[in-house]
């Protein structure tokens, strides 16, 4: 208390310390989230601390908005940032609303933005799109999906990551090339092998005619 008769109440003194005991004056200076000689004037909307001079964050959820004492954002954090002051980009591979979402398959094994997510590297092989969540369509591979599978392959379709054909076309056609060829070089076979059987009957039988009878 100060001033006439005591009857004046000290405002927020640092540290709870008794203001001036005739003019209420604070000789250490103000407690946090007040200001003015008689520290009875709270911070401003957006400052904060000791003599209210700092400035709450802009990535509070409510920018530029905290406790006038300790500078806690107001409304948790803008997506990618975390903290009690919202200074703190998300840690690990999280990204999002109080980073909670975990980012793709980035190339290298590279960190994503904290805040949309995106790979700024681009995608791991198999992956595409800006957050490389989603695998390679069936006829694409490697990285960011931009290679295409070889025509060799059946339906063009590869393994999304290296590209290799679990069915080439090419194996497929020789076989059956194969096959057609066998099968026709046996009837070719049986086919002389006739013709020689039946040359040979023939000559045995002009044998027979030309053998004198005794």
């Amino acid at each position: 208390m100060y001033g006439q008769n005591c009857t004046a109440r000290c405002g927020s003194c640092l540290n709870y310390i008794q203001c001036h005991h005739i003019n209420g004056s604070c000789s250490e200076g103000c407690d946090a989230g007040y200001k003015g000689e008689l520290c009875k004037i709270e911070c401003s909307t957006g400052t904060f601390g000791n003599k209210c001079n700092q400035n709450c964050n802009v990535n509070c959820g409510v920018p530029n908005r905290c406790m006038k004492t300790t500078g806690e954002c107001e409304g948790g954090c803008q997506p990618g940032w975390e903290g009690l002051h919202c200074i703190d980009k998300c840690a690990g591979s999280m990204y999002g609303l109080n980073c909670s979402h975990s980012c793709g398959f980035c190339r290298g094994a590279s960190k994503c933005h904290h805040i949309n997510g995106s790979c700024l590297n681009g995608c791991a092989k198999g992956f595409k799109e800006i957050n490389c969540t989603k695998r390679c369509s069936s006829d694409t591979y490697g990285f960011d999906c931009l290679d295409n599978c070889s025509n060799s392959c059946i339906n063009n379709t590869c393994d999304p990551v290296t590209g290799y054909c679990p069915m080439i076309k090419r194996t497929t056609d020789t076989y059956v090339i194969s096959a057609f060829g066998s099968v026709i070089g046996g009837i070719s076979g049986l086919v002389f092998a006739c013709i020689a059987v039946a040359i040979l009957i023939l000559v045995l039988k002009g044998l027979f005619l030309f053998i004198p009878f005794v």
